[in-house]
């Protein structure tokens, strides 16, 4: 649990560091939805589908 703990509270930092969130506005929100904003990558960043990669192979991408 305690490890929980400290996770939940490294986000926060991260947002109060990062982003500028403030710990009061923080605690107010959507946890899960936070957590979701805070790891998204950019579209180059993020992985891609097989189907969508063989294809992008076939038409001389990539």
């Amino acid at each position: 649990m305690n490890g929980a703990i400290e996770d939940a509270d490294y986000l926060e930092q991260q947002a109060l560091v990062d982003f500028g969130i403030l710990p009061e506005d923080f605690e107010k929100s959507d946890h899960i939805r936070m957590n979701e904003i805070l790891s998204a990558k950019p579209k180059d960043k993020r992985a891609v589908d097989a189907f969508e990669f063989m294809n992008s192979l076939r038409k001389g991408g990539r």
